[in-house]
């Protein structure tokens, strides 16, 4: 269960929402916060509106979850790991 003003602990598929908005600029840049329901799923799952990631918070309402991804396998993990990680192109310097 989130409720208002908790952080997202995990990404999480809803099961039931009551007035739930979700902020998660973060993630998506979007400045107001997200209306969430239980019946809207997206292939790109940061248009979905049945999902709330890891790290996000809830401004309004209250939900019940399942968690479908924890630490480094979640949205915000991923865009981490991409961040840090990787091959880098030599920098001119470095040529």
């Amino acid at each position: 269960t989130v409720n208002r003003g908790e952080k997202t602990p995990a990404d999480l598929r809803m099961l039931s929402v009551t007035n739930l908005k979700i902020e998660q600029s973060s993630l998506t840049g979007e400045p107001d916060a997200i209306a969430k329901d239980v019946g809207t799923f997206e292939e790109n799952p940061l248009e979905s509106k049945n999902v709330a990631f890891f790290g996000t918070s809830a401004e309004a309402g209250t939900c019940t979850a399942v968690v479908v991804l924890v630490g480094d396998g979640t949205i915000m993990g991923n865009i981490a790991s991409l961040a840090a990680g990787g091959d880098r192109p030599p920098t001119p310097i470095n040529l």
